[in-house]
């Protein structure tokens, strides 16, 4: 369909031309006609006109996912990674301790360089196949929870993809991170300079978790630990006495993680300038 209310239409260097916008297919080859007869403001007439046109074809893409991601436990275990006009994602997926968790939560959002944070040992790797129609996004599966231990079904992962970039022409790749949590656990917190609330609850029923343990962990201090109660809520001390201001970056936003367990299973939540 052709928006005819935002066509426009003029002339540069004695040429004439039209804008038509409207729902071009990429890659798709259209026919343009023009019958003979058209006047101008002057009374002449132009020819009849004629051409094809092909419009570009999508620029191949992994599309960019958050520095963070939570997939629900009641699901098949596996990242959505969306793509087009690309053939294979390389990836490499590190299984993460809870407290390698915070530490990647904390890295996030401070910088390009952080988001390469990760663990000092060989990844999982797997090379995804997410070839497809042309010029059609796809969603391809990455599966993450046949890494954990049999029986398993909850954890934490730190995943590098790696696809090309067609907005720098003197890169080839690109470099996607994400921090993924594979939880039934749902970690909300809000911290303030002299107290601070969390309140744990499941993704799949909504009701708080009774006796969860709820970490606070801010950078260069050991984690302070309590206990939820009945309804799911644990009191946590304010960030004043526990956030350590660099004074070359004095304007610095603090960040703080905070985590919860219930049993194996592991969620959590940052708390940062961009987070909330």
């Amino acid at each position: 369909n052709i928006n005819w209310e935002e066509a426009n239409q003029g002339a540069n260097d004695g040429r004439a031309w039209a804008w038509l916008p409207g729902d071009f297919r990429p890659g798709q080859a259209y026919r343009v006609r023009v019958a003979p007869g058209a006047a101008d403001e002057f009374g002449q007439s132009a020819p009849a006109f004629a051409a094809e046109l092909r419009m570009d074809d999508l620029d191949p893409n992994v599309e960019w996912i958050r520095p963070d991601a939570v997939i629900e436990a009641a699901g098949d275990g596996a990242l959505p990674v969306r793509t087009v006009n690309v053939a294979n994602v390389p990836t490499e997926t590190w299984v993460l301790d809870a407290q390698e968790f915070a530490a990647a939560l904390l890295h996030e959002g401070d910088g390009p360089d952080d988001r390469w944070w990760k663990p000092q040992r060989a990844p999982a790797r797997r090379t995804l196949d997410v070839r497809g129609r042309r010029n059609a996004h796809r969603w391809s599966p990455l599966p993450l929870r046949e890494l954990l231990p049999a029986g398993r079904r909850t954890g934490l992962f730190r995943v590098h993809l790696t696809g090309p970039a067609p907005t720098s022409p003197r890169e080839r790749q690109a470099q996607y991170w994400t921090t993924v949590q594979l939880t039934d656990l749902a970690v909300h917190a809000k911290l303030g300079v002299s107290d601070g609330l969390a309140w744990v609850t499941r993704l799949s029923t909504g009701q708080p978790v009774a006796g969860a343990q709820v970490s606070l962990h801010v950078p260069g201090k050991p984690p302070v630990e309590v206990q939820a109660g009945p309804d799911g809520t644990a009191r946590l001390p304010g960030l004043a006495g526990l956030v350590i201001v660099d004074p070359q970056r004095p304007w610095r936003w603090p960040r703080a993680a905070v985590l919860a367990r219930d049993g194996d299973d592991v969620g959590g939540a940052l708390a940062s300038w961009n987070d909330g």
